[in-house]
């Protein structure tokens, strides 16, 4: 199934990470560049639905005295509550990587060009390439501190900050990786807040928070490493992987991990994201590095062992590696769909009216 093209935005250096901003009556969205030679920049930008139209908001930039972000922007993650701020993990430039918290200075008025940003948080001690995973449906306890974890090749740190601040605390000791590696793959599920999936190499394992233990290790759920994570907001249990070898697959992840179903060529090549839309699960997006953006429906990936017919649409707007893709946070319009390619072109797509109704009726 090809899509009709969606609405480019073009950067002027690489990216590898894009991010859907919380709070605004439109759907934004933050774009990272990953350049060697150049400064690299934060973009924020709009998606105006009626129109089909992406503006920029604002361009941001590292402050000039920060040595650090004249290396890659490797990892983005916007705050689940506050639309100020975003987390990366940028390459020091001498084989280090670190990983901080930033906040984007008010913008109200005109398109703003150059603004530099506030840093408000460096996570001491993590010297690997890292992503941070925010626990989901935060503000549903009010008062509840912000729960987020790093993921990095060494292991899993769960660090808390009261709501508001940005006073992070790690808790406990690390989930620590004893053999393999991690791949930075990891996602928090949002029905069940205590349980975080992360991957070593082509192993599954879910991380019980209460316990700092493995609730679930599945050896070999993929032949090749694992690159994408999600669990399904609606749906109890239904975690989705991605794979290297360009398979996805879907799990139950209670007691001994079922494998519900499979789709072996779901790609040519690496799957790098899987987001499930965030108000209809049967809905699943992924991104990889053929170019190519795909739609699933999981409820046709579960009816038929084949999975014919469970791709609906494909967005072939890219030429170059697809790292990233998102779903518009905005819940009046929760069709929009962010991704982002190396050469620097992010791309917005809106799900087919056709789509849609078949959700919806």
């Amino acid at each position: 199934h090809l899509a009709m093209s969606g609405s480019i935005y073009g950067l002027k250096l690489p990216c590898r990470q894009v991010g859907s901003v919380c709070g605004s009556d439109t759907n934004q969205f933050l774009v990272a560049s990953c350049s060697l030679r150049e400064e690299n920049e934060i973009h924020l930008v709009n998606f105006d639905g009626e129109r089909g139209e992406v503006t920029r908001k604002a361009l941001f930039s590292f402050p000039k005295d920060d040595p650090i972000h004249k290396g890659e922007v490797w990892t983005l993650t916007p705050h689940p509550s506050d639309p100020t701020l975003f987390f990366t993990c940028c390459h020091t430039g001498d084989g280090r990587y670190v990983t901080q918290c930033w906040a984007m200075p008010s913008i109200d008025g005109g398109q703003q060009l150059g603004v530099p940003l506030q840093l408000r948080y460096t996570f001491e001690g993590r010297r690997e390439i890292s992503r941070v995973i925010v626990q989901p449906q935060l503000g549903s306890v009010r008062g509840a501190p912000l729960q987020l974890g790093v993921i990095s090749e060494c292991g899993l740190q769960v660090y808390s900050a009261p709501q508001g601040t940005t006073r992070f605390v790690a808790q406990g000791s690390p989930y620590a990786c004893t053999t393999g590696a991690f791949t930075m793959a990891g996602a928090w599920d949002p029905l069940h807040p205590h349980l975080v999936a992360v991957a070593k190499g082509g192993d599954l394992v879910v991380v019980d928070m209460r316990t700092n233990n493995e609730g679930l290790h599945v050896p070999g759920a993929h032949y090749a490493p694992i690159m994408a994570l999600d669990f399904a907001p609606t749906t109890q249990y239904r975690l989705a992987t991605g794979c290297t070898d360009g398979t996805i697959k879907l799990w139950d992840v209670r007691q001994n991990g079922e494998e519900l179903a499979c789709v072996p060529d779901a790609h040519m090549h690496w799957v790098e994201t899987l987001s499930f839309n965030t108000y209809h699960d049967e809905l699943l997006v992924s991104a990889s590095t053929d170019a190519t953006v795909r739609l699933w429906r999981t409820d046709l990936i579960l009816d038929t062992p084949t999975a014919a017919g469970a791709c609906v649409e494909a967005y072939r707007d890219h030429e170059d590696s697809v790292h990233s893709c998102c779903w518009g946070t905005n819940e009046m319009d929760p069709w929009c769909i962010a991704s982002v390619s190396h050469d620097g072109r992010l791309v917005i797509q809106r799900v087919s009216r056709n789509v849609q109704y078949s959700i919806l009726l």
